[in-house]
């Protein structure tokens, strides 16, 4: 169950006694957490311990067994899918363009392009290029979009140390004042972009 309430002294979103099971295997029990607006938070642990499963039922994608979500208004929410989620046979820049309707911020597409490393490949089919270059593609559409909630699920995976740490960091710089959920089984990158970390463990709670 989703309800939309007008406070601002609410958190922007309160995930109140949520359960998911999949078949015999429980992934969620009884997770409770808030999150303010504004802050970053990563929701951390092991692969298979239901940190995507519940990015999707954040992003209603997937409907929980049992909970609730009880948001502070309509949050525009902006996501960094698993999967990369791109148009193959459009160019990066192309890609990009997709989510952004404002002629000024139309502008800032090829910048953001550029800051992550890909200002000689913005023309280029993203069907051509590496896994880790179109990583980088899809956190650049996430970012250019218009949102107040970002939603990140395993952003920076596929990438080499140095491009890592160079991306973290331009996306820490550029969320700030956003909400940012973050997912990752590393705490490391967890720790560079300051988020409050929550640990996942198998049916959590």
């Amino acid at each position: 169950m989703t309800l939309y309430l007008d406070s601002a002294a609410m958190p922007l979103l309160q995930i109140c006694s949520l359960n998911k099971s999949f078949g015999d295997r429980q992934v969620l029990r009884d997770f409770n957490c808030s999150i303010m607006a504004g802050e970053i938070v990563s929701f951390a642990g092991p692969s298979g311990h239901g940190k995507t499963t519940l990015l999707r039922i954040i992003m209603s994608l997937q409907e929980p067994d049992s909970g609730k979500l009880r948001w502070c208004g309509h949050p525009r929410i902006s996501a960094v899918f698993q999967e990369d989620r791109l148009c193959a046979n459009l160019s990066a820049l192309a890609n990009c363009l997709l989510v952004v309707s404002d002629e000024e911020r139309r502008s800032s597409v090829s910048e953001t392009l550029k800051q992550l490393g890909l200002a000689s490949h913005e023309q280029q089919p993203v069907g051509e290029l590496s896994g880790g270059q179109q990583r980088r593609v899809a956190l650049a559409r996430a970012l250019v979009s218009d949102y107040d909630l970002l939603i990140l699920d395993e952003p920076f995976k596929g990438l080499d140390p140095e491009t890592k740490d160079d991306v973290i960091a331009y996306t820490k710089a550029n969320v700030a004042n956003k909400t940012v959920i973050l997912v990752t089984h590393d705490k490391l990158e967890a720790k560079a972009m300051d988020a409050r970390i929550i640990e996942l463990t198998e049916s959590s709670s």
